[in-house]
């Protein structure tokens, strides 16, 4: 039993290596699975490929607005003890919010529906199943997405879905069912995506359901939520032989990946950077030409001005970038008599790296104290040297004969 189980736990780990790209760029996604509804279903393979990949992942944790607030996704698996009605707010808060909501639950016992119905769903607890040429059930099924919705996010992006394996599920009513009684008043103004298993069976005490349906989707608010009927998604079930569970993990893997993809809480957007602020820079002060030459092991003076609308006393030296070099000091000093303090720098020429033999012009950038940018820049005249040799004029096309 061992031994199969460490198999088990490989097939999943090459099943979920999808997941790292899965992150929120410049933070590790955060994923709540909830455990504090008496869940049994061992998710923690799938727990572990998570953590492996980046992701942090909070258990056994009370689904509050706090705990939620910056969660990336929350995943909730056949619960056996019911939502309170302030968790359900509170999840249903969430998801208006951005959150992705998650809800997967197996055939069984009558469910628990107090989330699932908070959006217009339930799960019927029924066992979908069909049946070979023997009548003998199958518990194992391979579930075509239809052509009408294989463009959806949940399919399309960012792997091409057309059908999944779907394991001793349950089926759902929702909306979009014929068979729902009660949806949620509110679900006017989402937008359900149902698929629809067919040519497979509900049964659930003796009634049958003939094309049950089996995932729901919705955007809820500016939210999403995905229930199934199938908790083996999460790599709780494993399949009777190796074979067969590698099966459904090669053909189940666009389809997570796609589901997380979706349902993901997204990055807030950062604020555009302002415009820099434009400054006044005087190459080598106190000289009227601004001539560098590329060979010199030497320094050279750039002062970043101050005016009327700027106080060079503002800025921070360590940010100053100035072709392509840092400056090694600074001073505030009094460049053009005005009686305002500029800032001189003084840079080491090896270090200008952005200077090339045709540069007529070099640039400032650098950051005020207190963060705001600003660039200047000022003519630059590089004089001929052994790295930037006069070209010589061939042409003789003054007073002498043109060359052939």
């Amino acid at each position: 039993m061992l031994q199969v189980k460490g198999v088990l736990c490989t097939l999943l780990a090459v099943f979920l290596l999808f997941l790292g790209g899965a992150g929120i760029a410049g933070a590790a996604p955060k994923m709540v699975i909830d455990r504090s509804h008496g869940q049994n279903a061992d998710v923690s393979g799938f727990t572990s490929v998570l953590v492996s990949k980046g992701w942090e992942v909070i258990l056994d944790e009370p689904l509050t607005e706090q705990v939620l607030s910056d969660c990336s996704l929350l995943l909730v698996t056949q619960p056996s003890t019911e939502f309170e009605a302030n968790e359900v707010a509170a999840v249903r808060s969430y998801v208006q919010n951005g959150g992705g909501l998650w809800v997967l639950c197996g055939a069984g016992p009558q469910p628990l529906n107090a989330l699932p119905a908070a959006f217009g769903v339930s799960f019927t607890g029924g066992l979908v199943q069909s049946f070979d040429a023997n009548w003998e059930p199958i518990q194992t099924l391979t579930i075509p997405v239809p052509s009408a919705l294989q463009s959806h996010p949940l399919f399309s992006k960012p792997s091409g879905v057309t059908q999944f394996v779907y394991q001793s599920g349950t089926s759902l009513f929702s909306p979009a069912n014929p068979d729902s009684s009660d949806p949620a008043a509110d679900l006017q103004q989402t937008f359900p995506l149902v698929v629809i298993a067919g040519d497979v069976n509900a049964y659930d005490d003796y009634t049958w359901a003939f094309n049950p349906v089996v995932v729901v989707a919705a955007e809820v608010g500016a939210g999403h939520v995905l229930f199934m009927g199938d908790t083996s998604l999460v790599g709780d079930k494993p399949l009777s032989g190796l074979s067969a569970q590698a099966t459904r993990e090669a053909v189940n893997e666009p389809l997570v990946d796609n589901i997380l993809d979706w349902l993901k809480k997204p990055e807030p957007e950062l604020p555009a950077e302002p415009d820099p602020i434009t400054v006044t820079i005087n190459l080598r002060p106190w000289n009227p030409y601004n001539a560098i030459n590329l060979d010199s092991r030497g320094f050279v003076r750039v002062a970043v001005m101050s005016d009327s609308s700027f106080d060079a006393a503002n800025v921070n030296p360590t940010s100053v970038k100035f072709a392509g070099g840092s400056p090694v000091c600074s001073k505030p000093m009094n460049v053009n008599r005005d009686h305002k303090k500029d800032l001189v720098l003084v840079l080491w020429i090896p270090d200008l790296k952005d200077l090339t033999c045709d540069s007529v012009e070099a640039v400032l950038t650098a950051k005020t104290k207190d963060g705001k940018s600003i660039q200047g820049s000022d003519s630059v005249q590089i004089v001929p040297s052994k790295k930037c040799k006069k070209q010589a004029d061939n042409g003789k096309d003054c007073g002498g004969k043109k060359g052939k």
